[in-house]
């Protein structure tokens, strides 16, 4: 409800094109945050966390482009799931 108040106040107090750019800086800061926190609790490796921010800013960019992630992306997450460090796949 109040996501949907913001969106529509600023729907009419700010040009159109600046909703797209808000949204997509929430995404990625929301990707990034989650994150860090994963990090700072010792549930994510420093490899893994790596990991994770490159695999969200790729997805990112594929949705501003509105493609599907790159084979980069792809492979990384395959990676993940066949590694044996114990830490287990990284949250998408």
């Amino acid at each position: 409800m109040i996501i949907a108040l913001i969106t529509i106040g600023t729907t009419l107090l700010a040009p159109l094109w600046i909703v797209p750019v808000v949204v997509v800086g929430s995404l990625l800061g929301t990707g990034t945050v989650g994150a860090l926190q994963l990090r700072h609790d010792d549930r994510l490796s420093e490899r893994r966390f790596v990991e994770l921010i490159k695999i969200t800013f790729l997805n990112l960019s594929a949705l501003l482009r509105r493609s599907h992630p790159s084979r980069e992306a792809s492979a990384i997450g395959q990676a993940s799931l066949t590694d044996r460090s114990g830490q287990g796949t990284p949250p998408i």
